[in-house]
């Protein structure tokens, strides 16, 4: 494995921090603020809510393409998860 492919690859997992935020906001309130998420950050935080949605049963596979899929529907979709 390339020194590029290694952080291509370690870029998108999401961090345990990342995991840690991703629970803390899907078993926040309705309507808590939600922190900033930069754009370069997007990609590897919707894997961690994803991930971590799925584990807790409150989102099937089947509806990734739908939920927590947009970063500008993101306090919609929490709502409703």
């Amino acid at each position: 494995m390339t020194a590029f492919m290694f952080c291509m690859v370690t870029h998108i997992l999401p961090s345990y921090l990342q995991l840690a935020m991703a629970s803390a906001m899907l078993s926040a309130p309705h309507n808590s603020p939600i922190p900033e998420i930069a754009a370069e950050e997007w990609p590897a935080m919707q894997l961690a809510l994803h991930s971590v949605a799925i584990q807790w049963q409150i989102l099937d596979p089947r509806e990734m393409r739908y939920v927590l899929a947009r970063q500008d529907d993101l306090d919609n979709d929490l709502n409703l998860l």
